[in-house]
């Protein structure tokens, strides 16, 4: 997280609870390599641009996990 840019999406991931998991899970899955380091950060910030996008056409989006609701897919393929 520290290596990442420091901008909205970083600030987004940092307060997401199921962002942080996932990307505990694939530092834990790759972290050992460090060629694979880049595509840790890449996988992170792109859960973070979704959670950033949908926060725009939903307001009260503030979790990744209020993002996968089913009434929400249309606005989230929209976001995509």
């Amino acid at each position: 997280m520290s290596v990442m840019q420091q901008d909205e999406v970083t600030a987004a991931v940092r307060t997401d609870d199921l962002i942080m998991k996932f990307g505990n899970r694939l530092h834990f899955k790759h972290g050992h390599l460090q060629h694979r380091r880049q595509y840790i950060t890449d996988h992170i910030r792109q859960m973070g641009r979704l959670m950033v996008k949908m926060t725009n056409p939903v307001k009260w989006v503030n979790c990744l996990a209020d993002c996968i609701a089913p009434e929400y897919f249309e606005d989230g393929t929209k976001a995509v």
